[in-house]
């Protein structure tokens, strides 16, 4: 994240979401910060991000296995 009262990046949390034929749906219907910390990805670490994205991508053999 980069607030504008920090201009610098931060550690705060950045939405995402994640669309495509294997991603599945949660119960969230809009984006933003609220809605996607209730949403299925949640808070996490980036690093965590990158496998997500690959496996909705169809880029692992398993996932979470």
């Amino acid at each position: 994240a980069t607030p504008s009262q920090m201009a610098a990046h931060s550690w705060h949390p950045v939405p995402v979401v994640v669309h495509g034929p294997r991603s599945g749906r949660d119960d969230t219907d809009r984006f933003g910060e609220h809605w996607c910390r209730a949403g299925g990805i949640g808070v996490r670490p980036s690093m965590q991000l990158l496998p997500i994205l690959m496996a909705n991508a169809g880029h692992l053999a398993k996932y979470g296995a």
